[in-house]
């Protein structure tokens, strides 16, 4: 079970587990087939509409497949096959995708479900908790590219998570699906906090906030000179 750490704060939670049972206010399942067995052994959820297999590209890369009338969670999939990534995105030295491909898609995830839950839908939490909860798993990771990265992958992804939760005030679980997996995210989370405390102690709270939303757009991609 999830609480929030305290009243006011948004926190990022990492969880040992199955996404597809994971009881959260959006989910972000990676792949773009609603009839792929290996994510709905039972088929497609109900309340979920297949989109065309034209409307996943390299710049729309997650789609919200719940018609607006259901009031199940919000069910995104997730175009991240790195075999599909632009050139830019590519390291042919290394023959895979660069990881932003796979961060690009979790933070296009993080806004829109964001947004559709906090702002378009404007729905209220579920199960009484006092923030939404979005979730997804470490992106890229299975069959998309990025498993011989995993550690970068998870580091990256997990600093992406703590700016977005900075900046927004929604909860975001990071869900693991192996022992080993979820022991580096606790230390990767264990080294962020002690820097975090290091550089707040030296630069003040409001400038640290600001260097992780900063870090958050160069991560997507979104900052230049």
């Amino acid at each position: 079970m999830c609480v929030d750490m305290h009243e006011g704060s948004a926190h990022v939670f990492v969880v040992h587990g199955d996404i597809c049972h994971i009881c959260a206010d959006a989910v972000l399942i990676p792949t773009r087939n609603l009839n792929n067995k290996q994510w709905f052994p039972n088929g497609p959820p109900p309340g979920a509409v297949a989109p065309d297999r034209h409307a996943f590209t390299t710049e729309r890369r997650v789609i919200d497949v719940m018609t607006a009338q259901t009031t199940r969670p919000q069910l995104w999939l997730g175009h991240l096959d790195g075999r599909y990534a632009p050139p830019e995105l590519r390291d042919d030295v290394l023959g895979r995708p660069n990881l932003e491909w796979f961060l690009e898609a979790a933070e296009q995830f993080l806004q829109g479900a964001h947004d559709d839950l906090l702002l378009n839908r404007a729905r209220p939490p579920r199960n009484g908790r006092q923030k939404h909860v979005l979730a997804m798993p470490v992106v890229g990771t299975g069959l998309g590219g990025a498993r011989g990265s995993s550690g970068e992958i998870l580091q990256q992804l997990l600093e992406l998570l703590h700016s977005f939760t900075a900046a927004h005030d929604v909860d975001v679980c990071l869900v693991v699906n192996s022992g080993k997996m979820f022991s580096a995210a606790q230390a990767h989370r264990r080294q962020m906090a002690e820097l975090g405390l290091r550089w707040e102690a030296s630069v003040g709270a409001r400038l640290c906030g600001e260097a992780r939303r900063l870090a958050a757009l160069a991560a997507g991609g979104q900052l230049g000179l």
